[in-house]
């Protein structure tokens, strides 16, 4: 019994295996969900300090939180003033 299954064993590790992808469709599907996944981490990076404050507004007190699953319900643009 064991030299069969030493046998299979054998066999499935030495037999040819090749696994062949169509690698336009998915380095195409790849770059477009992580450049998405970029803006999105690069944008609460950057809104991070401003988050931070208004929770401890909010909450009196400093409170942790975690922006890993954190949703943008809007965004409103400022008129352009630079000084």
């Amino acid at each position: 019994m064991k030299k069969l299954i030493m046998l299979v064993l054998l066999i499935v590790c030495l037999s040819p295996q090749n696994i062949y992808s169509n690698s336009s469709f998915y380095t195409n599907y790849g770059e477009d969900d992580s450049q998405q996944k970029l803006y999105r981490e690069s944008l609460l990076s950057l809104l991070y300090p401003y988050i931070s404050s208004e929770v401890n507004k909010y909450y009196g007190f400093p409170k942790q939180f975690d922006l890993y699953s954190a949703k943008i319900l809007s965004i409103k643009k400022t008129p352009d003033v630079f000084e």
